[in-house]
């Protein structure tokens, strides 16, 4: 459904994690709109076991995006794939 990007935010230095929507989804108005409504629920939790959101919304040509922390460590694939074989 989306494709999440490693970014460098430059004005403060920090690595942060870009999540674009895919258009072909985007270009659905219920699934965009639950999107931004699910970003803005998102942002407004703040808990140490949670991803912090920073930012989103959508580009002039219609991509949808979520900008959060950037949490290093083992992927979602690397862990199902090396603990539950």
């Amino acid at each position: 459904m989306a494709t999440v990007y490693r970014a460098e935010q430059v004005l403060l230095g920090r690595t942060v994690a870009v999540k674009a929507l895919n258009p072909e989804i985007a270009a659905d108005p219920g699934i965009s709109g639950r999107f931004l409504q699910e970003a803005r629920a998102a942002s407004r939790i703040n808990h140490p076991n949670t991803i912090g959101i920073i930012d989103f919304g959508e580009t002039p040509d219609g991509l949808l995006y979520l900008v959060m922390e950037y949490s290093r460590g083992r992927t979602l694939a690397d862990v199902i794939h090396q603990e539950f074989r």
